[in-house]
């Protein structure tokens, strides 16, 4: 078993309980911020479903230090194992957001908050097929912490308004 490690604190509780632990996940700063939510192209949530996002500068600042490509994205999001680029469309939906209105989904923690973002709850979660249960994604290329990962409502990210773009649009925007 592989022991990463969440917080200090953290990693004694989990071993303690002979399970493993996570990265250290990022700090959320207070206020505004953009966040955006990776889909394929003709993908919908309903009026009560839940976004995964992550915050557009970190994913800005993760594709400068591994590779701006729609592949190298989507690995980067636990998406895609492959390296070539895709032949599917895919979008990057951006929200303004307030931070207070995201949560981490960590799994099995024994506290409500991880860097100040409240840990969102089981029932509420959904399933994510990139959500490692830590809070962030896995790079599918590397194997090691990808993109931390928050989850807001639908009708709370859209209130402020949003922008679609295709994935290649938003990767020539850096």
């Amino acid at each position: 078993m592989t022991a990463l490690l969440l917080a200090p604190w953290l990693l004694s509780a989990a071993l303690a309980a002979d399970t493993p632990t996570c990265d250290a996940v990022g700090e959320v700063p207070a206020g505004s911020l953009s966040v955006a939510w990776i889909s394929p192209a003709g993908a919908r949530v309903g009026l009560n479903g839940k976004l995964t996002v992550v915050p557009s500068r970190a994913l800005r600042a993760w594709l400068e230090d591994h590779g701006a490509s729609l592949a190298r994205m989507l690995q980067g999001m636990g998406l895609r194992r492959r390296d070539d680029e895709p032949k599917k469309a895919w979008k990057v939906t951006v929200f303004d957001v307030d931070a207070t209105s995201l949560c981490r989904p960590i799994d099995d923690v024994p506290v409500t908050a991880v860097g100040g973002v409240p840990i969102c709850e089981h029932g509420d979660r959904g399933v994510v097929g990139h959500d490692t249960g830590c809070g962030y994604t896995l790079d599918l290329d590397s194997g090691g912490h990808g993109l931390d990962i928050y989850q807001i409502d639908w009708t709370v990210a859209a209130a402020r308004g949003f922008c679609v773009l295709p994935a290649e649009r938003f990767l020539e925007s850096r």
